[in-house]
């Protein structure tokens, strides 16, 4: 057989296995500060939280824009009744602030340019990301 012939046979046989809509089929995956619903999963300990900066010695603020991210800070530790003031670097129109979990003080900011100012009452873990980018994530760790 000589090599037209055998392509001729091969490529077809290719086509049809990559082209195949198996479902088991694994897509390509994001990390977790990518992935919006790794941020929407109850409060916890944070798997997309490798370290945290430590606000406890003086007021938390973020600056909330498209660069927030873990790898940029936005992952905080700070004390029970501190507070962290959310300062949008446009609008949370253009950027809607999320907080997860019922027990979550961040609730949802959804409109306005105004820095919105979260106190934490309790210690716990609570992740925040934009309702539209899920490359926006972070988390703000509570203690005792």
């Amino acid at each position: 057989m000589n090599r037209f012939a055998f392509l001729a046979c091969l490529l077809p046989t290719i086509a049809l296995v990559n082209c195949s809509d198996d479902e088991t089929s694994t897509p390509a995956t994001q990390t977790d500060a990518g992935n919006k619903d790794a941020a929407k999963k109850d409060s916890g300990p944070v798997d997309y939280c490798d370290d945290y900066v430590d606000d406890t010695a003086k007021a938390a603020e973020l600056a909330w824009g498209f660069n927030i991210a873990p790898e940029n800070g936005s992952c905080i530790k700070i004390k029970v009744g501190q507070t962290v003031t959310f300062k949008p670097d446009s609008s949370f129109e253009d950027h809607p602030l999320i907080g997860v979990g019922s027990d979550s003080p961040i609730g949802q900011m959804g409109t306005g340019s105004d820095p919105y100012v979260v106190t934490f009452p309790a210690a716990g873990f609570f992740k925040f990301h934009c309702d539209i980018h899920a490359s926006m994530v972070g988390a703000v760790q509570v203690v005792e």
